[in-house]
């Protein structure tokens, strides 16, 4: 049944939102602090490697120019040119063990390999996806190919399996602190898994432990065939942002609650003012 009756697309959907990029320009170009005065205030090679969000872009002697900050920091306006575009990621996790399409060096990747990462940014180069990954709270960002990167899955619904005596249990997912072998077959719980990558992390008796099994779980959900990641790039970055506006919220609850707890209040006009002039604690909730 044809339920797009309104004839609607991704692009009704868009909006307008900061843009992210790898900064990586070649050569040494100019980072103005304005565009009227042309005062230089750094040269690009000071921002490479590093990740920049454009706030806002303009037309200027016929080269489009780009006011950028990096870590909220308002950095200057500079042309864009060989630097990648972001797109947001979601909550991806997952590992690496082995390099097959070399995009950094492994000196690099070292502290990363065997690791549970983040999956922070994809960006396209020759039309190959290449992830931003970084180790969890972290903002120091390397370079892997998409097709390296194992997802960490988490099952839909409760899953159990078999794993036989003798099995070594690890504490970690790099399997460097090895803890003790099963003693008899044991039915475990599955809390994640790898696609193409036999590791799982399992659950015994309320304890968490690292495997290495041979296993064919695949994923039993529903996934999304042609992503559009300005969309995906978008719907993170509110998401973001409506986490930040809760924090900013919540922080001001607890400042109005300690304000009205320190106050004292002797009659139902000082009770009114205070509404008034400060509000109700409880008017957001």
């Amino acid at each position: 049944m044809e339920n797009n009756f309104l004839k609607l697309n991704e692009r009704d959907l868009l909006l307008k939102i900061p843009k992210k990029y790898y900064f990586e320009e070649q050569g040494n170009k100019f980072i103005y602090n304005s565009l009227v005065n042309n005062k230089v205030i750094a040269l690009s090679n000071t921002l490479n490697g590093s990740i920049v969000e454009v706030k806002k872009q303009k037309l200027f002697n016929k080269k489009s120019m780009s006011f950028v900050s990096r870590n909220g920091e308002d950095i200057g306006w500079v042309h864009l040119e060989n630097s990648k575009r972001l797109f947001r990621l979601p909550n991806v996790q997952g590992k690496f063990n082995n390099i097959s399409k070399p995009v950094e060096t492994d000196e690099n990747l070292k502290d990363l390999v065997n690791r549970i990462i983040k999956a922070s940014y994809i960006f396209f180069e020759d039309n190959e996806p290449i992830l931003l990954v970084n180790k969890i709270g972290s903002n120091m960002y390397k370079k892997l190919h998409a097709n390296d990167f194992y997802r960490a899955q988490v099952p839909n619904t409760p899953l159990n399996i078999s794993i036989d005596k003798n099995t070594m249990l690890y504490k970690n997912s790099h399997f460097s602190r090895d803890v003790r072998q099963l003693e008899k077959d044991t039915v475990c719980k599955v809390i994640l898994y790898f696609e193409n990558l036999n590791e799982l992390r399992i659950q015994i008796n309320d304890k968490l432990y690292w495997i290495k099994k041979d296993h064919r779980i695949t994923k039993n959900h529903l996934e999304i065939e042609d992503i559009n990641y300005e969309l995906v790039d978008m719907l993170v970055y509110l998401k973001e942002l409506d986490k930040k506006n809760n924090i900013l919220i919540q922080n001001q609850n607890n400042k109005l609650k300690n304000i009205e707890s320190n106050i004292e209040i002797s009659n139902d006009l000082q009770k009114f003012y205070l509404k008034k002039y400060i509000g109700d604690i409880y008017e957001s909730k």
